[in-house]
């Protein structure tokens, strides 16, 4: 009896063990975030008026991707999914259209290309009115799926924003 009683408590705890995986679209899945919850257009702006205040960042693209937009606590979401053949090329060539100009008054550091688990993303970093927003672009390897995300938050919450990035590129699985 002790052993059956062992059995099926190991099982259970072996069962919770598996990381529940979140749905971006049919071709890509990552691991579901703690407090992951999905918005509809009127929560997201209800969400906005609330949370993000002032800021006006990236307003147009999560409106018109209403699909996309989540909420994990405090901090919004926005993911989208593009597929096609793209040249291996494509974050750097990206990167280098989004790079300010000489003359230009902007932050250089504020677009850049980074590792994360050996999977490259190009990540612009902004911030206004108290809000710091990340966009990050990522393509799997065979160079026919790019992830394309927004997540926007208080700069106090700067580290919870960068982890959120990280879990989805380190966790993404593609198919093809």
């Amino acid at each position: 009896m002790k052993n059956a009683i062992l059995l099926i408590a190991c099982t259970l705890l072996s069962l919770g063990c598996f990381a529940q995986r979140f749905q971006i679209d049919e071709s890509v899945d990552v691991a579901k975030p703690a407090k992951l919850e999905k918005l509809t257009k009127a929560e997201f702006l209800r969400f906005k008026k609330e949370k993000l205040k002032d800021s006006v960042l990236y307003i147009d693209n999560v409106l018109h991707n209403a699909e996309g937009n989540y909420r994990i606590g405090d901090v919004l979401v926005n993911l989208k999914v593009q597929r096609g053949k793209m040249p291996p090329t494509r974050l750097l060539t990206m990167k280098k259209a989004m790079e300010p100009e000489p003359d230009e008054k902007r932050d250089p550091n504020s677009v850049r290309i980074e590792t994360i688990n050996g999977r490259q993303i190009l990540l612009i970093e902004t911030q206004d009115y108290g809000m710091k927003s990340y966009i990050f672009y990522t393509i799997n390897e065979k160079n026919t799926i790019l992830v394309h995300g927004i997540i926007q938050g208080l700069v106090a919450d700067d580290e919870q924003l960068k982890s959120i990035i990280a879990n989805f590129v380190r966790t993404a699985r593609y198919k093809d």
